[in-house]
């Protein structure tokens, strides 16, 4: 079984066409709305890492065998804490495009890090509560550039505000706790969010074998669906 965990701005929607593919293949997927994202019933105050850890461990320890975590961007950090948490319930991770902090760091660590994304951010604030969001001219350039108007009108519809507590939280994690679990990385070659020689920093620092490529911007869950499902079947063989 699959859990595919979304990043920033995301909800469980912008998987659906992996789950539906792996369904398709007779693979199980799960693609959860973390908390505050998507259709969940909290909102920006709940956007928090320890409440995105607690979702995804809920779902390792309700899964009858182990589970392939699959994160994307930050949540590729969300992935490697519930591992780290339920070492026993993950039968591999997978970096997809993703920011993998190492002990002590934060998301926001590697984002500073990146000499070269063009990702365009705009801070807000409602009700007192903090909030970040993509900038209309950077979700079509830096995170769809791949994508059909008519798939970039259905991400318009959904991405949403993100609380910046989770790209604050600072990772502690034990790495010998995750050694024994195998770790691939799928780098994004087009990627404008993530620079890809940064992705490809962090993937072999994570120890991550193998790192596999995909021409793709940022998003291949909606621009190269076919693909990125058979990577991911790839690794079950």
């Amino acid at each position: 079984m699959f859990i595919l965990i979304h990043g920033a701005y995301h909800g469980g929607w912008c998987w659906s066409r992996i789950v539906d593919r792996l369904a398709d293949a007779g693979e199980k997927a799960l693609a959860p709305d973390l908390p505050g994202h998507g259709r969940d019933k909290g909102w920006l105050a709940d956007q928090t890492m320890e409440n995105y850890v607690g979702r995804v461990g809920e779902l390792l320890l309700a899964a009858e065998n182990p589970v392939t975590l699959v994160g994307h961007s930050m949540g590729g950090a969300t992935a490697l804490l519930a591992a780290a948490r339920h070492p026993d319930k993950v039968k591999r991770i997978v970096y997809l495009t993703a920011y993998i902090p190492a002990p002590g760091e934060s998301v926001s660590d590697g984002v500073r890090a990146d000499p070269e994304s063009h990702a365009q951010t705009s801070r807000t604030e409602i009700g007192g509560i903090k909030a970040v969001s993509v900038k209309a001219e950077s979700l079509g350039p830096d995170f769809y550039q791949d994508a059909t108007e008519r798939d970039l009108g259905w991400v318009q519809d959904r991405v949403q505000l993100q609380s910046p507590a989770p790209f604050r939280h600072v990772c502690e994690y034990d790495p010998a706790v995750l050694a024994g679990i195998p770790k691939t990385a799928i780098i994004c070659t087009l990627d404008r969010a993530i620079w890809p020689g940064h992705q490809r920093m962090m993937a072999e620092r994570a120890g991550c074998n193998p790192i596999l490529g995909i021409e793709s911007g940022h998003s291949p869950f909606v621009t190269r669906p076919d693909e990125l499902t058979e990577i991911l079947l790839s690794l079950e063989r």
